[in-house]
């Protein structure tokens, strides 16, 4: 795999190690709550609407905390 400019080599161990954390984390960690996702909030407007969740984290208003936007929701420059 070529990351970064840097040719990285998968190793066995390294693939041994994700399938392990994996099962662990969807089986034990997620259901049992001890890792929680960041909660998900929508901002709207589209890309419109980035420029509030820049604000919002400016403001200090957010910790752990994912926005997302929905492109169809942006809209057209006025030419």
């Amino acid at each position: 795999m070529h990351v970064f400019g840097q040719d990285n080599q998968a190793k066995p161990q390294d693939k041994a190690f994700a399938e392990k954390f994996y099962l662990q984390l969807t089986n034990v960690l997620l259901p049992t709550g001890l890792v929680k996702p960041n909660r998900v909030t929508k901002i709207t407007g589209g890309l419109n609407g980035v420029e509030e969740g820049f604000q919002r984290m400016m403001d200090k208003q957010v910790a752990a905390e994912k926005f997302i936007y929905t492109m169809a929701e942006t809209s057209k420059p006025q030419i």
